[in-house]
């Protein structure tokens, strides 16, 4: 049947690129929930994540293949698309309660999987696939089938595949955007699975509805057309190694684009600062690029020209910009800045998005249009090679784009796991570069172009070139963020990137390039102040628990008494050893005998462990960055008061900024523990299953100690009355400040989402709920 027979051809239905557009959003707001909740049930680790993005990616890739496989036996693929729309929202909609199982489950299996790091990986990737195989796999199907639908001809494939492949990526970043700046913040995360899966049903009635003229795919390959030349994509055919290659070099691809995404982001989130808003830039800003390249190459892919040898040359692109983009990430913050300032007129949220999306557009865009025009070459060149070969069109599909999936696995887990930590973001960069360049070189000399040795030549030793000569990246991207700082040490690990710098007379903690702890006087005063103040309330403190390392002065400030064990739990191993470099202000915690360290996620911990403890604090994080709401959340709260040893208490900073966030917070607090009092102005939370009670024997025993009553002056709590003067007010007054309100809820975590907060909060004021002593001396 001919071409200009069916309703989905050349000039394809806007009903079916409506809602293969749509169809991308949607995938796109599933993951970012997929990725939130799983890591509120395994932990926010980079471990957790990255069993998220390769079990939803291997779904897509068995999804594709699968779909790929059947799709060219199947006589009306579109409607095929639109059951699946279906069976996705249905699949969608039951994640949360299977997660919830699955959470239960993992829970049980802790105890018999304690010390065996490799069997809880493997569970915790077989649980998650569990969860996720069937709608990542059933979003997987719907490129192969709507490219078959809109595709009747291997000449169809190369009118239609680049259009569709950058409709749903543009879609894709409309979901991201979307997703971050209004679903999840307004709407919260359960009745975002509701919108999403709503539009998957309003996907299907419109592919439904373009489906009601499509013309039945014969089960026969089609005969070749009249004029053969116009339907040939490359002078003459490929042979069956250069297709191979081809496959091979778009595999590849994926691994590239997903391994090149984690070293972009490690160094622009110096710059972007680690917020949500600052990673839905940088993935938008990839999947512009993917777009924008496959939506440009679109009008060239028909015409004859030796593409085997165009797709090499832009492959061969991929690398050198690849590795010139380190020129550009330690420029992103000029950028930015320059952005903020052009922008000052725009209104919000765009006044604050804005610069972030250019800044990341500028170090990303090159080499991600690239990526995404080689897509559609590969995948023409690979399903036709240049000849009519409609038989096998679909399953060539499902191949070539699972195969680019399951790279893109690899990628992310090559790239977290070994190439970051091993070699550093820098060298890594190079190595990830250095793939599409070989890929490209080959399929140019396969493809025997002229001047096929100089150009091979000048390749070569131009990216050796730049190699050689590449700016220290992290080196000088603080400098540009943080002039005059001198770095002392710095390292690399799956979790993040940590350096010690010296500005001036004080020495400083970055934690992706944010400023988490230094020994200038106000800020260790503080940070210690709240360890101690933990102990020092607590009538006879023996477990002690430390959400975050930070320089070690909480942990330290906390660790004062000779008969207490604390156990500092952090994701980071690197701020652990980064600790060192703080001995004078955190006492020395990496060699006091007394104190353990657990590299995990902290509310993970919370929930696994079989210990109780009589104090839980944690060091301050700002409650804005991205996954800090999970560790401020009454949700949080709840399971901390469960790990609490009868009489223990949780200490909890509570950031005064503006009212609005300061009562968010608080109240979170409130619905957690029946007493709550507030200490030093109101910044200090402290709750508890019991009532609190100061009495000044119990702080006599303590301060018996010498080396305990020289900590406890060092904090300003050297004397019972000082003590008593750091209390601020207790539950009955708090209520009445705080009123009635929302909660910050894992469900609904604003405190991420700081845009959607409501702007001009006043500061607080907490003056008018004062309590006195009498409230809790005894």
């Amino acid at each position: 049947m001919s071409e200009s027979r069916s309703v989905v051809s050349t000039r394809m239905s806007a009903l079916l690129l409506v809602a293969f557009f749509l169809s991308g959003a949607v995938a796109l707001i599933y993951q970012v929930l997929w990725t939130r909740q799983l890591g509120l049930v395994f932990g926010v680790t980079i471990q957790a994540a990255s069993t998220v993005l390769a079990c939803f990616m291997g779904g897509l890739a068995l999804g594709s293949y699968l779909a790929g496989r059947w799709s060219d036996s199947m006589a009306r693929p579109l409607r095929a698309f639109a059951i699946v729309e279906v069976l996705i929202a249905v699949s969608a909609l039951l994640t949360p309660t299977l997660l919830g199982l699955a959470d239960t489950v993992f829970i049980s299996l802790v105890p018999s999987l304690e010390g065996s790091p490799a069997l809880t990986t493997v569970t915790r990737v077989g649980l998650t696939a569990l969860v996720l195989i069937m709608p990542a796999g059933l979003m997987g199907m719907t490129y192969p089938l709507v490219l078959r639908a809109a595709s009747r001809s291997a000449d169809g494939i190369r009118r239609t595949a680049s259009l569709l492949y950058a409709i749903n990526t543009t879609g894709a970043i409309v979901g991201v955007l979307a997703g971050s700046l209004w679903l999840v913040p307004e709407l919260g995360l359960s009745r975002t699975f509701l919108v999403a899966a709503s539009v998957n049903v309003l996907v299907a009635l419109v592919a439904w509805l373009a489906s009601r003229g499509e013309a039945p795919i014969p089960h026969t390959p089609a005969a070749p057309a009249a004029d053969a030349a116009a339907g040939a994509l490359v002078t003459e055919p490929l042979s069956d190694r250069a297709r191979w290659v081809v496959l091979l070099v778009i595999a590849l691809s994926g691994t590239v684009s997903l391994a090149l995404e984690i070293v972009w982001f490690r160094i622009l989130v110096f710059f972007l600062r680690p917020t949500t808003y600052a990673f839905a830039s940088m993935l938008a800003a990839v999947l512009a690029g993917l777009a924008i390249g496959s939506y440009l190459v679109t009008p060239w892919l028909r015409r004859r020209a030796n593409w085997q040898a165009i797709l090499g040359a832009t492959e061969i692109a991929v690398g050198m910009t690849g590795l010139l983009s380190a020129f550009l990430l330690v420029r992103a913050n000029d950028i930015m800045v320059w952005m903020w300032t052009a922008g000052a007129e725009l209104t919000p949220p765009w006044d604050f998005v804005l610069p972030l999306l250019f800044a990341a557009g500028f170090a990303i865009l090159p080499t991600a249009i690239l990526l995404g025009a080689a897509f559609p070459m590969g995948l023409i060149l690979w399903t036709t090679g240049g000849r009519q070969d409609d038989a096998r069109v679909g399953r060539r599909v499902g191949t070539l784009y699972a195969l680019n999936v399951a790279g893109a696995i690899v990628g992310s887990l090559a790239g977290g796991f070994i190439l970051i930590p091993t070699l550093g973001a820098q060298s890594s960069l190079v190595l990830i570069s250095a793939i599409p360049l070989i890929g490209g070189l080959t399929l140019f000399w396969m493809a025997r172009p002229t001047l096929r040795v100089p150009v091979v030549g000048v390749a070569v030793l131009a990216f050796v070139g730049i190699a050689a000569v590449l700016p220290d990246v992290f080196e000088d991207v603080i400098q540009r963020r943080y002039p005059g700082h001198e770095v002392l040490w710095h390292a690399e690990d799956a979790q993040a990137t940590v350096s010690v710098a010296q500005h001036g007379d004080q020495r400083v903690l970055l934690i992706d390039g944010m400023h988490h702890a230094s020994d200038g006087e106000g800020m260790v005063h503080y940070h210690r102040a709240i360890g101690t103040l933990a102990v020092a309330v607590h009538p006879d403190p023996h477990e002690v628990l430390i959400v975050g390392m930070g320089g070690g002065t909480t942990g330290g400030g906390a660790s004062i008494l000779p008969n207490t064990r604390t156990t500092v739990v952090e994701l980071s191993p690197s701020v652990i050893t980064a600790g060192s470099w703080f001995e004078k202000i955190n006492r020395k915690i990496l060699e006091n005998p007394n104190v353990t360290f657990e590299v995990a996620d902290g509310r993970h911990f919370l929930k696994t462990t079989q210990k109780k403890f009589d104090v839980i604090t944690a060091d301050l994080m700002l409650p804005h960055l991205a996954g800090a709401a999970s560790l401020y959340s009454a949700d949080y709260y709840a399971l901390a008061r469960q790990a609490l040893a009868p009489g223990g208490i949780m200490v909890q900073w509570i950031p005064v900024d503006t009212e609005f966030q300061h009562k968010l917070m608080l109240r979170s607090f409130l619905d957690a523990f029946p007493y709550v009092t507030l200490w030093i102005g109101g910044s200090i939370a402290i709750g508890s299953n019991e009532p609190l009670t100061l009495r000044e024997s119990d702080f006599a025993l303590k301060v018996a100690y010498p080396q305990v009553q020289v900590a406890m002056e060092g904090s300003g709590l050297g004397t019972f009355q000082l003590l008593v003067n750091q209390y601020f007010t207790h539950r009955p007054h708090i209520e009445r400040y705080l009123g009635e309100g929302p909660l910050l809820r894992d469900d609904k975590p604003v405190t991420e989402y700081f845009l959607s907060l409501p702007k001009n909060s006043p500061v607080v004021d907490l003056t008018p709920y004062a309590g006195k002593p009498e409230d809790i001396v005894r």
